[in-house]
């Protein structure tokens, strides 16, 4: 079997899409399309990352069967093995942060429509503005920990993004 055709094998054993093995390597999808067609090799860093991705040696991947060593333990493909993927808890973990905070600002405005505080000047009353009504309800705390949690869901949702980049950015220099 060619390395193409063990990373396609080791790909749709596992459950994952070309999209999803591309996340994982760091790499685009069409070059994952170019690895299984075989018109192209992945790099020593990528064979690497495959290898400990799908549990297997650097020498299966990149050995014929007639080629691999005699010694040692036979490798076997693993079957059905979905690989547990803590970004996707990460990111929704980081989802369900953001719309709760988010929740919480549409809830402070909606409160603030239906039941608004009205200030009278003179002989003319006039409805009071958000930070007013923030500043007598004595929410604006509250307000800013909505905000808060919403930031912070955000901030888990881009954080593997940007680990990701600032990992790539450093493979390059």
């Amino acid at each position: 079997m060619t390395l193409g055709g063990k990373i396609l094998a080791l790909r749709k054993a596992r459950g994952l899409s070309q999209e999803q093995l591309s996340v994982e390597i760091g790499v685009s999808r069409q070059a994952i399309s170019k690895w299984e067609l075989g018109e192209a090799v992945p790099d020593v860093e990528n064979i690497i990352q495959l290898s400990k991705l799908f549990g297997v040696t650097t020498d299966y991947l990149l050995l014929a069967a007639s080629e691999a060593p005699v010694t040692g333990t036979p490798v076997s493909v693993p079957q059905g093995t979905k690989k547990h993927q803590p970004n996707s808890v990460w990111l929704a973990f980081g989802g369900v942060l953001t719309l709760l905070g988010l929740g919480g600002v549409v809830t402070f405005w909606v409160i603030h429509l239906l039941n608004p505080v009205w200030i009278s000047v003179g002989d003319t009353v006039a409805r009071g503005e958000f930070s007013l009504f923030l500043d007598f309800y004595s929410a604006g705390g509250l307000f800013a920990f909505c905000w808060l949690v919403t930031a912070a869901g955000l901030g888990m949702i881009g954080f593997p993004y940007l680990m990701k980049y600032l990992h790539r950015r450093g493979d390059r220099k």
